[in-house]
């Protein structure tokens, strides 16, 4: 795995699926990718040592202080609309968990972050403002937000649009 074994993490809260009960904001468990291999269920579509490079560096920089942990899980589902459906990400209590099975894992970081932010009440309104503004005034943005999250209303569903726009403009 290029370079993933170099990877320094003694300060990045990663956390496996293995060890679901540690504590995020201690570990030094997952230290490449070979270490979420393997992890549930076979999945399709592995985590790469670019994949998780990106990750580790993305992270750093937005959470310098190890604010937020990582985890990995082999697939996650959701309840909506009263159905169990497949999600590529959630962000809960200073966790962000990505699913393996997901297509894009830099993706579905990139839009769990918003949340994480969001949490850590690090936008000020003005900036929160702005966001908003911006994303829910792209209709792109808002008609898949809203076929995705028919349930959300509101802030809910404002934050799930911020989330997606910052996801969009990170991709490029």
């Amino acid at each position: 795995i290029p370079e993933a074994a170099t990877v320094n993490l003694e300060q990045t809260p990663l956390i496996s699926e293995a060890d679901p009960n540690a504590d995020p904001f201690a570990l030094n468990k997952v230290r490449s990718p070979d270490d979420v291999r393997g992890v549930g269920e076979p999945v399709g579509d592995e985590l790469t040592g670019a994949e998780f490079n990106k990750m580790i560096e993305s992270l750093k920089r937005i959470f310098p202080n190890s604010q937020i942990a990582l985890r990995f899980e082999a697939k996650l589902e959701e309840l909506i609309n009263g159905k169990l459906t497949a999600i590529d990400g959630k962000y809960l209590k200073r966790v962000i968990t990505l699913a393996l099975d997901t297509k894009n894992k830099l993706e579905a970081l990139d839009h769990e972050i918003i949340h994480a932010l969001r949490d850590l009440d690090v936008f000020t309104d003005a900036e929160w403002n702005a966001l908003k503004k911006s994303a829910l005034s792209n209709e792109a943005i808002m008609a898949d937000v809203r076929k995705a999250y028919p349930e959300y209303k509101g802030e809910r569903l404002a934050e799930e649009a911020v989330a997606e726009l910052h996801k969009g403009w990170v991709s490029g």
